[in-house]
């Protein structure tokens, strides 16, 4: 792999982590609006929970 190539992969990595941690933000904020008496701790399950079942459901 060229330097080149190893540092537009890890650029692209670090976006991809980006946007990820911006999809949980924007999803828990969403939760949050809807069930504004959970706490950020039952928010950050319930996003991880979504994800499971997401990633499940893509492997059946």
């Amino acid at each position: 792999m060229r330097p080149s190539d190893a540092e537009d992969a890890a650029r692209r990595l670090r976006q991809s982590l980006e946007l990820f941690e911006a999809q949980k933000e924007l999803n828990k904020a969403g939760d949050a609006a809807a069930h504004p008496h959970l706490t950020d701790q039952e928010l950050e399950r319930r996003f991880w929970r979504r994800m499971r079942a997401r990633k499940e459901a893509q492997w059946n």
